[in-house]
């Protein structure tokens, strides 16, 4: 029988308690909660930190948690962006038995993309699900209405008593009321 101290040297020291590990890598978790900023600003701020230190070989950083479900979350969103653009198109096209005459309608959607940016710059605001969100209906307003004015010269019914025309007119007048007291009344 062997003694300890002939095959290894016991020496008192500290260490983990407890050894985590995912995919067979040792991992160490760091949790945060964030106040008075967003964790997507946050997570922004300590990635750029992260990506400027130089970490050995075998070392690396990743987000998990609700930064983990952002990102992912808005992934799915980019996706579903793009899926409704297609939708569109192909609604439009299979309404006007045309490829070409959706692409002149939805020239105006790069347009509302200026729109949302411009917004988002002077309100202050970030990317969030929601503006997304909030862009996927934008583009599919944007395309209804000058879909709605393509076929109202080829209804059979007057300009002035078809449904079109009166609820453009019920959309305009609710518009105004809506937006006339708050530009009068709005402190400049």
């Amino acid at each position: 029988m062997a003694r300890l101290n002939q095959v290894a040297q016991v020496v008192e020291g500290t260490g983990p308690n407890q050894i985590n590990r995912r995919d067979l890598m040792r991992e160490v978790a760091i949790n945060a909660n964030v106040f008075n900023r967003s964790a997507g600003e946050v997570s922004g701020d300590i990635r750029k930190i992260l990506d400027g230190i130089q970490l050995p070989p075998g070392y690396r950083y990743q987000f998990g948690g609700s930064t983990k479900n952002m990102a992912e979350s808005f992934g799915y969103a980019i996706s579903a962006l793009v899926l409704a653009i297609v939708f569109i198109y192909m609604i439009l096209a299979s309404q006007f038995k045309s490829f070409l005459q959706p692409m002149a309608l939805m020239t105006a959607l790069p347009l509302t993309l200026i729109g949302v940016v411009l917004a988002l710059l002077m309100f202050g605001s970030s990317l969030s699900m929601f503006s997304i969100i909030g862009v996927i209906m934008l583009m599919g307003l944007v395309t209804k209405t000058p879909f709605c004015w393509s076929t109202l010269p080829s209804a059979r019914v007057s300009p002035k008593s078809s449904p079109m025309a009166l609820s453009s007119r019920v959309l305009a007048a609710t518009t105004l009321c809506y937006w006339l007291p708050k530009c009068v009344c709005a402190p400049f």
